[in-house]
């Protein structure tokens, strides 16, 4: 009969040595691949795979260049890919990690860039630039209006008016962002739209309600209040909803709103456009000048053809019923 210590005794080895296998593990981090992550790669790791981070193809061991910067920025976010490490050029290439995405190059390896043409087109964001073109312009606009040797009172006001124009054109560039057309997303690495949606979309926010707020500071500072009309009420109208989409898109997570539910509420800055264009194009006294006008029409055209786009996928769409079986 075998000893009563001895009994036991293959047990114990065997929790010994998953024990000591286990404390390899956590000894030696990085020493294997995490292929969760690569649902946080932009293009999810078709092109290399676990080889987007690792040095091997088939992952673990050491990392590359991009390996290098995810861990020093991307796990210190929750091993999330930000826009921090998508403005990097982890392999020193000329490039930044969001470009070589959006072709197909590899992030992590110096040899593995964009071609010259390709390389040109990337240098000069084409529709980045025509909405800083839109912000300069329409700034430009305004200060020929301004006049010299006003009450402070007055250059508030002005600032309020300011704030106004600036907001609308990032309000009319955020329907672009999210429209999919090809030649906006053309050199933009994947979700790059989307997260330009999100942060001119938080400032058109921020600028839309400083408008109000600093032209009735103002009117209080000068004794007098403008008169309530109907553009008026459509202005305040369109911030409201304007609110609304927002504070649907920036708080849902906090509130644990279905996706469907804040996405419904989101759609409303859809009427907000019109809403703001009818209020400052027939109030605004900057749009007096051509040029700004010609801007806000060129605006209204890009929003009017996002929403054709819109309507136009939907109906070529068939409906559930009629929808075949799933893959």
């Amino acid at each position: 009969m075998m000893p009563k210590g001895l009994k036991y005794a293959p047990w114990y080895a065997l929790c010994a040595i998953l024990f000591f296998a286990l404390l390899g593990v956590i000894a030696v981090p990085g020493a294997s691949a995490r292929p969760f992550r690569i649902g946080f790669i932009p293009d999810k790791g078709e092109k290399f795979g676990c080889a987007t981070c690792h040095l091997k193809r088939e992952g673990g061991g050491g990392k590359n260049a991009f390996g290098q910067s995810w861990e020093k920025v991307a796990v210190k976010a929750g091993d999330k890919y930000t826009d921090k490490l998508g403005a990097m050029d982890s392999d020193g290439d000329g490039f930044t990690n969001d470009q070589e995405f959006s072709v197909g190059t590899h992030p992590g390896d110096p040899k593995s860039k964009p071609n010259s043409e390709a390389g040109a087109a990337m240098k000069v964001p084409v529709w980045p630039a025509i909405m800083g073109l839109c912000l300069a312009g329409t700034g430009l606009g305004w200060a020929l209006t301004l006049v010299s040797g006003l009450p402070a009172s007055v250059y508030l006001y002005e600032g309020g008016r300011l704030m106004a124009l600036l907001g609308f054109v990032l309000l009319a560039f955020q329907y672009l962002w999210v429209s999919r057309f090809g030649s906006v997303q053309a050199g933009m690495a994947p979700g790059q739209p989307v997260r330009l949606h999100r942060r001119w979309g938080l400032i058109a926010l921020v600028l839309l309600v400083l408008h109000p707020s600093l032209l009735v500071t103002s009117e209080a500072l000068q004794g007098y209040g403008s008169p309530m009309g109907v553009l008026k009420i459509l202005g305040i109208l369109a911030l409201a909803l304007l609110l609304a989409a927002g504070f649907a898109a920036l708080l849902a997570r906090r509130l644990r709103l279905k996706v469907r539910t804040w996405k419904g509420v989101h759609r409303l800055a859809y009427a907000v456009f019109p809403l703001a264009f009818a209020h400052s194009f027939l109030l605004g006294t900057t749009l007096h000048k051509p040029v700004v006008r010609a801007a806000w029409v060129l605006l209204a055209l890009l929003y009017l053809g996002h929403v054709y786009r819109r309507l136009s996928r939907r109906s070529a769409s068939p409906p559930p019923s009629q929808a075949g079986p799933a893959s």
